[in-house]
């Protein structure tokens, strides 16, 4: 059961952030995008100790990816697409962002 504080603490988090999605799409040989993937993923982990980042992932046939953040507005989730080193080394382009109204959640551990 969580305390008033964790309660309070989950409360400002829904209540300032919303979940967006970005969708990646590749415009570059995979050879090229390699040497870039060590930046992404550490672009992500910025985002998840800055606890705006919910899951990400490719898709299990290289056609892009997935990333589901947490943002103040469209236009602050616009500039956290635009910053992920795939798309500033411009090995991705970003398909679209949008805002995602989640219904149902469940503890997710892959691991």
């Amino acid at each position: 059961m969580k305390n008033s504080e964790q309660r309070e603490n989950d409360r400002k988090i829904s209540d300032d952030l919303r979940p967006y999605v970005y969708l990646l799409e590749p415009i570059t040989e995979r050879s090229k995008k390699e040497p870039i993937v060590p930046l992404h993923l550490e672009y992500l982990n910025h985002l998840a100790q800055e606890k705006r980042l919910v899951v990400s992932g490719g898709f299990e046939d290289k056609s892009g990816g997935l990333v589901c953040i947490l943002a103040q507005s469209d236009a602050e989730a616009q500039k956290i697409a635009e910053n992920d080193p795939f798309i500033r080394y411009g090995v991705d382009r970003i398909v679209w962002v949008k805002k995602w109204n989640v219904r149902v959640t469940m503890p997710l551990d892959l691991k």
